[in-house]
């Protein structure tokens, strides 16, 4: 038996990808019975397994700015320099830089956004353009912790890193040198949620409330975070397909400014947003393509849910797609809206092409189950204790 303590300031899964993906985890290491397991937060976690403990720590409310997650991190730790140890405890981080701890997963890289977002033109509509300022202040922040925790650990110093893909890990390593002990362990992907299952009556109500006729393929866009995920190029990439289709936009943001670009363009009656939702793995079943048009990704966890649930994915190719972003096997990378128009066009005109996407993504997709990736961890956990 094992104690693994798990130690992440928002466990809402609805809340971001980041969120979800450390939530995901603790509903799967509470499922082994070889694991204690104790959770410190700092909200109110979504509804969690029986025997999992709970501590929560005191943090601001708000996210902006970083606040939630900079209050979270002082509290944080003042509980570690306090707290009575655990005989055979392991702490697990939902982030470097929260500081402490044994092993850490690492989700984003802000010197890589950063660079990234300085080589794209702004949104074009401001309230956008806002949310890209407020953005580059939360990384500016981001920047002197993720300095101190990556040359910490390249001289062998701190948690163990284990970032979520093969090509985050190469860009860690490129800007800070040899790592040590670092190991990829992938976000999970519940491929019991995100399945092939055909959801006729969701299908009927979008295309009823979109005014979208039954022939009409559907191109989904899921995520908030607009300025990041380039909305902005799904919706030019959408306005130049050789046949008509709808953009079903999943996620937060604002509307007003979906609304008036889509009009710009000239495509309003194509464009559906259904905001924010609970659960998005229906949504995945009722469309034909994920369009990912983003400024900078990681491992792209929308794109996983996608080929989990029988969707070919377009998106721009960012450091370690390559290996699972295959044109023509689980659907293309595009960089740009005419690249990524041309590739929606050739997986909305050829359905063998479809379906062998649809095939290749899933299998990909079944190597991130919960039990899998858990198990990882707990393997990981055990070296610790080991030592």
């Amino acid at each position: 038996m094992i104690t693994l303590t798990v130690v992440h300031p928002d466990l809402r899964p609805g809340r971001s990808g980041h969120d979800g993906a450390v939530y995901r985890l603790v509903e799967a290491l509470a499922e082994r019975p070889d694991v204690t397991l104790r959770v410190v937060t700092g909200t109110r976690p979504a509804p969690l397994p029986p025997g999992v403990t709970v501590v929560r720590l005191p943090c601001l409310p708000m996210w902006h700015l970083s606040l939630r997650f900079l209050s979270f991190r002082l509290a944080w730790s003042l509980y570690r320099r306090l707290r009575r140890a655990v005989p055979d405890e392991v702490v697990y981080l939902g982030s470097p830089l929260l500081g402490g701890g044994d092993l850490a997963a690492v989700h984003f890289l802000s010197l890589d956004w950063r660079a990234a977002a300085r080589a794209d033109p702004p949104p074009a509509d401001w309230r956008l353009r806002l949310r890209l300022w407020h953005d580059r202040v939360r990384h500016a922040m981001a920047v002197p912790l993720e300095r101190r925790a990556y040359r910490a650990a390249a001289r062998g110093r701190g948690p163990r890193l284990l970032p979520v893909s093969a090509g985050l890990a190469g860009r860690l390593e490129t800007r800070f040198g040899a790592l040590p002990g670092l190991t990829v362990v992938p976000n999970i992907i519940d491929t019991e949620r995100f399945r092939q299952t055909p959801e006729p009556d969701l299908d009927a109500a979008v295309r009823a409330a979109a005014g979208w006729p039954k022939h009409w393929p559907i191109v989904l866009f899921v995520g908030g975070a607009w300025q990041r995920k380039g909305l902005s190029v799904a919706l030019r990439a959408m306005a130049a397909l050789s046949a008509p289709a709808g953009l079903l936009v999943v996620g937060p943001g604002p509307q007003a400014a979906l609304r008036a670009e889509a009009a710009r363009l000239g495509i309003a009656p194509r464009v559906h947003a259904v905001g924010w939702q609970a659960d998005t793995a229906p949504y995945y079943r009722i469309a034909d393509a994920l369009v990912l048009p983003s400024l900078y990704e990681t491992d792209a966890l929308v794109a996983w849910e996608a080929l989990a649930s029988g969707v070919p994915v377009v998106a721009t190719p960012f450091a370690g797609s390559e290996a699972w972003l295959q044109g023509g096997v689980t659907g293309f990378a595009a960089r740009g809206a005419e690249a990524t128009a041309g590739a929606l066009d050739r997986l909305i005109a050829d359905p063998a092409l479809r379906d062998r996407c649809v095939a290749a993504g899933r299998d990909l997709a079944v190597r991130r189950s919960p039990q899998a990736v858990a198990a990882q961890v707990v393997e990981l956990a055990r070296g610790v204790v080991g030592r």
